[in-house]
């Protein structure tokens, strides 16, 4: 226990309590006070040595439980809660009431001889969003429900985070990742072992062609502000381990298989389940695989680079033997990124004919030369509805469902940006430097990140690893107009020289 900490907490209630004595104050309130002040720091003390004593192998798992509002979060969760099979649960969520974790639940759901302690223990997030309050409030959820385990000694096989319906699941992704990477305490108590994610079957297709903002939809979520609602699920999609298809039984089979499939391109690398009532087992999704939550957005990128590659080849090859062809892909990728690669291939090689069903195909469109701004930004205006403006209708964009990836534009050098497609929503953000701008005393200590790095650099050094790496996702694209558009953007021979000329000063 930190002693010195201790004495001087003591020495100022002292100080405090004397003073009120002296001055005519209450003395057995006063006293009752100091008592509640010393109770509080012992067990303030001995919680600080349980945090010390733990280790990073006791860590208890996370699954967080994302999806809008009404896609039916809350009734999965309860299904889990109700089947839990043996497993130990804790739940930290938004509305206890919702849940209806309650005396009358416990007495329908287990006999008299079962304790409490068989059901999920719950605490409640008091601001809602997961994601907007994980440094403080969950932070100290997670603490208080795997410090109530240890003192059972009876250690949770999960603890679920149920999520608000417009909480971004890769903020509180990248907040675990930052959690072990500074060593914070809760990163010994738990870690985010995958991201489930619940869709609601019957409203995909219309979310999906939402040119709405979150916050015009306040009955998917309080609280989205103005992203577009297409842009959230996407997000929720992409970044999850496991997808929950949820009122499967208010759609005809085969929209079902069609979105199966429209979700398999977007996220090759989760599992897809259909489901009513929220009815998937908790032991389905625990054994499922798990890669997303140790990625970031390069990683993910890198995963679906690698997904649309091998997808391609076993279009161009579905008749022959290819598979010599997948290990090329990702030889000098980091473990999780290998990982990666191959649950891709794994999942790809199983949708392919169902790929060929419905005509979903992808593309990936690379060039070693930037953008000219003003060029690529009047083709957006072109190509897709932006502030109003009306969407063309000969727009090859129209047949695509999904392009993503890192884009480089002539305005800056340093900077890489992000193109991020999906619907009636199209954007161009900065992500922060290429790597090729960061000291190389700043990137990654592991060797085989650091391959995986280098092996996007060009021989050309004023290049590096700037480039025009996007994925293209749809169903009849036009992929000669795509890239002849994306070419005319482009800078010229005499461009890229000027642009060279510029930036080498």
């Amino acid at each position: 226990p930190p002693s010195n900490f201790g004495h001087f907490y003591i020495h100022i209630h002292i100080h405090i309590h004397i003073r009120t004595c002296r001055r005519g104050g209450d003395a057995n309130h006063a006293l009752a006070a100091f008592a509640a002040s010393v109770s509080y720091l012992w067990r303030w003390m001995w919680r600080k040595k349980w945090k010390d004593a733990m280790t990073d192998e006791q860590a208890t798992p996370v699954v967080l439980l994302a999806g809008f509002l009404g896609a039916g979060k809350t009734t999965t969760l309860r299904h889990w809660i109700q089947n839990q099979r043996g497993l130990k649960l804790g739940c930290v969520v938004n509305d206890v009431a919702s849940i209806n974790i309650d005396a009358k639940l416990i007495r329908r759901t287990h006999d008299a001889t079962t304790s409490t302690l068989d059901l999920a223990d719950t605490v409640e997030l008091d601001n809602g969003c997961a994601c907007c309050s994980i440094t403080d409030e969950l932070y100290d959820a997670i603490e208080n429900l795997c410090y109530l385990a240890d003192k059972r000694k009876q250690k949770f096989d999960c603890i679920v985070i149920e999520a608000s319906g417009v909480a971004e699941p890769q903020n509180v992704r990248d907040l675990f990742q930052t959690a072990q990477e500074d060593k914070l305490p809760v990163a010994k108590m738990a870690y985010l072992d995958r991201i489930v994610t619940v869709v609601d079957a019957s409203a995909f297709g219309e979310h999906y062609a939402s040119k709405q903002m979150l916050v015009e939809k306040p009955e998917l979520g309080e609280g989205g502000g103005r992203r577009p609602v297409v842009d959230l699920l996407i997000e929720q999609v992409e970044c999850a381990d496991y997808v929950v298809m949820n009122k499967a039984d208010l759609v005809k089979e085969r929209k079902v298989e069609r979105l199966h499939e429209i979700i398999a391109n977007l996220n090759p690398l989760c599992t897809v389940q259909s489901a009513r009532f929220g009815s998937v087992t908790l032991d389905n999704v625990l054994n499922s695989p798990s890669i997303l939550p140790k990625l970031d957005l390069e990683g993910q990128h890198r995963g679906a680079i690698a997904a649309a590659k091998a997808k391609q080849n076993d279009e161009r090859n579905s008749h022959q033997n290819h598979h010599h062809q997948h290990d090329h892909d990702h030889a000098h990728f980091s473990t999780e990124e290998q990982d990666c690669c191959k649950v891709s291939h794994q999942q790809d090689r199983q949708t392919t004919t169902a790929a060929v069903k419905f005509g979903i195909t992808s593309f990936i469109y690379t060039r070693r030369r930037p953008f000219h701004t003003k060029r690529l930004r009047a083709l957006v205006l072109e190509w897709s509805p932006v502030a109003g403006i009306e969407q063309n209708h000969g727009s090859p964009l129209q047949a695509v469902l999904r392009s993503k990836g890192f884009v480089w534009l002539s305005g800056s050098h340093t900077n890489a940006h992000y193109w991020s497609h999906a619907g009636q929503h199209l954007e161009i953000k900065d992500v922060g430097n290429w790597w090729d701008a960061v000291a190389r005393s700043d990137w990654p200590a592991e060797p085989l990140a650091r391959k995986a790095i280098l092996t996007d650099f060009s021989t050309d050094e004023m290049v590096g690893d700037r480039r025009q790496e996007l994925v293209f996702i749809g169903v009849g694209m036009n992929q000669a107009a795509i890239e002849s558009g994306l070419d005319q953007a482009l800078l010229s021979d005499e461009e890229v020289d000027e642009y060279a000329r510029h930036w080498s000063c």
